[in-house]
């Protein structure tokens, strides 16, 4: 909506003009007033006057000029339409700024500005720590000593992650779920994946006593090791959470060999000078985990100290690629640390300058929490239309974004809520210094920090995990052929495998226990008394899928499926009237209820049939087992329910157990329904049942 001050000083610029057209502006005015909707078609109609009369407007104020400037200090440059000299902080005892948003379009001097500014809060003894992502502060190395300026590169910048900080706030097990919760933001990776990292560090930690006080934390490397483990031996489950892990450290030692240090930089040490961080050859994610790092760790340590002890200013450069729209969408991720730093880093003496270019593509919150904005030209639509959203514009304001000329700014602080126009002062262009100056500046001020890298050398670690991709154990021969057939099939008998094989006892026993031993292969089920079933590793069916083998997926456990299947194969084998109902014929009561396998056995004339429904019993729970009998009995289209027992002794249970449940279930009181339950359901042990001599007749009729 259009000011009513720019309306009133037009009409008065048109009237002193053309008086005779000033009572007929005049109520134009008064129009505008008793109804302020229509107050931006009075502007605009007061524009195309003062163009008909001749009026210049060049230089029209679209933003007026505050009554009340901004207190002494390092000047910035002058209000338009006045030349009044503004500085926009005074640091009386060092006392720390606010928030501030520095935006515009590229090459408009946003990062001039800044580092005149910070050049400012070094020499008023702040500590200002830059995140550099375009190389545009090396200059200040020229004009401050190593003791009070340090150049870090965050290639090489030791951190320890698994390290809890000296001085900090949480507690080991706290820093452990801190930690696991900005690499699940910095990685997107699922639950599965977070709880698994979790578990694993937290197994380290037990392991070396951590939680009992020691001080031996893991390395970087350590975790991605034991990661690499687990991918090869862990379930069928867990393999691709683990497999993400490790591709996710691998990629963090590569990118960050500084990571593996054994204990990272004294941030009580760091917050005592300035810094700049040098993260310009970091790609947005790898920008985005080391800077969540580096700040997870300054925050540890200055939660415990006083507010004015600390008096620290973070500066970052391309701040939408560390905290964008993106993330702030993915509700299972916890806020970005970037974010809830501008909330409530001001209690613990830190504050946040951000400097963007698409200031679209920050959160609403961000803008929200700074109380200082320059707002250089934006020629982005939705970038001002978020800008005029975050500081109130007018839809004239709002367009005028995009005609500001070069050193030209808009400034809202807390103290003047109403946006005025900055002529920025003149800022020379600094000589940078060469690559060579920047690495020699590095190593003098890391002397300055107290650390100590880890003396493992990382790449042996992601060498020795490439050469164990590039050639995995050679097996050829009887070894090649059983894996082969444990892949495919891993419900099959150590009988059968010898003579689907065609070889003896002896070879088979051998070719086994190579494959155990290389971890291709593990006991999986034990059915009945003696037949020990074997089913392929996480690492043998990698393996195997490598060499283009087939490795078979089971729906349940693969005892449960090696008993269905000989079961089914016994009935089939016995009479050629048995057939099988699959799922999908729908039978009603049948499908909600759904028995491990349903027969349909056809009379003797051909014309009717009956429907018998088993039951595979693979585990211990018996009265499980008999109440879902129980309840296939029930069904009016099923005329017999067979319950199969893994062994003798579960077939003994579950018939104490039926006995309990249907003496129990009547009280004694209905014996014709206890006969009829009893009549419907029969329990037999897999291995009797499955034998050659084994008549099926009593279920065939």
């Amino acid at each position: 909506m259009a000011s009513l001050a720019r309306i009133e000083e037009l009409a008065d610029l048109i009237g002193k003009s053309d008086p005779k057209v000033g009572r007929k502006v005049r109520r134009l005015v008064e129009n505008a007033k008793l109804f302020p909707e229509s107050s931006d078609s009075a502007l605009r109609l007061l524009q195309t006057m003062c163009k008909g009369k001749g009026i210049d407007l060049s230089d029209e104020p679209v933003f007026g000029v505050p009554e009340e400037l901004p207190g002494e200090g390092r000047e910035l440059g002058t209000v338009v339409r006045g030349n009044t000299p503004v500085g926009i902080y005074r640091h009386p005892n060092g006392e720390l700024p606010g928030n501030q948003a520095i935006l515009g379009i590229t090459n408009c001097g946003k990062s001039f500005l800044a580092g005149h500014q910070i050049e400012g809060w070094i020499e008023d003894g702040l500590c200002v720590i830059i995140f550099d992502a375009g190389d545009e502060y090396g200059y200040l190395s020229r004009l401050y000593s190593p003791d009070r300026l340090l150049i870090l590169s965050a290639r090489n910048t030791p951190l320890a992650i698994w390290e809890n900080p000296p001085g900090s706030c949480y507690s080991d097990l706290a820093w452990t779920a801190q930690m696991v919760g900005i690499l699940r933001e910095a990685w997107f990776i699922r639950d599965g994946s977070c709880n698994l990292l979790g578990r694993e560090v937290g197994k380290i930690f037990r392991q070396r006593g951590v939680l009992k006080g020691s001080k031996d934390y893991p390395l970087a490397s350590d975790v991605h090791s034991a990661l690499v483990s687990l991918k090869f031996s862990a379930s069928s489950r867990s393999v691709h959470f683990a497999e993400s892990l490790v591709n996710r450290s691998g990629a963090l030692l590569e990118s960050f060999p500084g990571m593996n240090a054994r204990r990272s930089l004294d941030f009580r040490q760091l917050v005592k000078h300035s810094a700049i961080i040098r993260v310009a050859d970091l790609s947005p994610s790898e920008l985005d985990i080391f800077v969540n790092l580096f700040l997870l760790r300054l925050l540890a340590v200055v939660q415990n100290e006083i507010c004015n002890k600390t008096k620290i200013l973070v500066v970052l450069e391309e701040t939408h690629l560390i905290a964008s729209k993106n993330k702030m969408a993915r509700y299972d991720l916890g806020e970005p640390l970037v974010v809830r730093l501008l909330r409530t880093g001001r209690k613990h003496g830190i504050s946040v300058v951000l400097i963007c270019q698409t200031v679209c593509d920050l959160p609403a919150g961000m803008l929200a929490n700074v109380s200082t904005r320059i707002v250089f030209r934006l020629t982005n639509s939705p970038c001002i239309n978020a800008i005029a959203y975050s500081m109130g514009f007018d839809r004239t304001q709002a367009e005028g974004l995009a005609e500001l000329p070069l050193r030209r700014a808009v400034v809202q602080t807390a103290r003047i809520p109403k946006p005025f126009l900055l002529n920025v002062v003149e800022i020379p262009e600094r000589q940078r210094p060469s690559a060579e100056e920047l690495r020699e500046r590095e190593t003098l001020s890391l002397e300055v920090l107290d650390h100590e890298l880890s003396g493992v050398d990382v790449t042996e670690v992601l060498l020795g995990r490439e050469k164990k991709k590039e050639e995995p154990p050679q097996i050829r021969g009887d070894v090649y052929r059983v894996h082969a057939r444990v892949c495919e099939r891993p419900y099959e008998r150590i009988e059968e495998r010898v003579a689907g094989l065609e070889i003896d006892r002896a070879r088979e026993f051998r070719a086994r226990a190579t494959l155990e031993k290389l971890g291709m292969i593990e006991p999986g089920d034990k059915v009945g008394t003696k037949w020990q079933l074997f089913i392929p590793t996480a690492k043998g069916a990698d393996y195997a899928r490598k060499l283009g083998l087939p490795v078979y997926v089971y729906k349940s456990g693969v005892g449960h499926e090696m008993m269905l299947r000989k079961v089914r194969e016994a009935l089939g084998k016995f009479s050629t009237r048995v057939s099988f109902i699959s799922e999908s014929e729908g039978l009603g009561e049948v499908c909600r209820v759904q028995p491990d396998l349903l027969v349909r056995i056809r009379a003797g004339d051909g014309d009717t049939s009956r429907r018998v429904a088993i039951q595979i019993n693979c585990t211990n729970r018996a009265e499980y087992e008999v109440r879902r009998a129980l309840e296939l009995c029930e069904v009016s289209q099923i005329d017999m329910v067979i319950v199969i027992a893994k062994n003798k002794r579960a077939k003994e249970a579950l018939e104490r157990k039926l006995e309990e449940l249907l003496t129990g279930a009547s009280g004694g009181k209905s014996p014709d329904k206890d006969a009829f339950a009893r009549d419907r359901v029969k329990i037999e042990d897999f291995e009797t049942c499955v034998g050659a001599a084994y008549d099926w007749s009593w279920v065939i009729g």
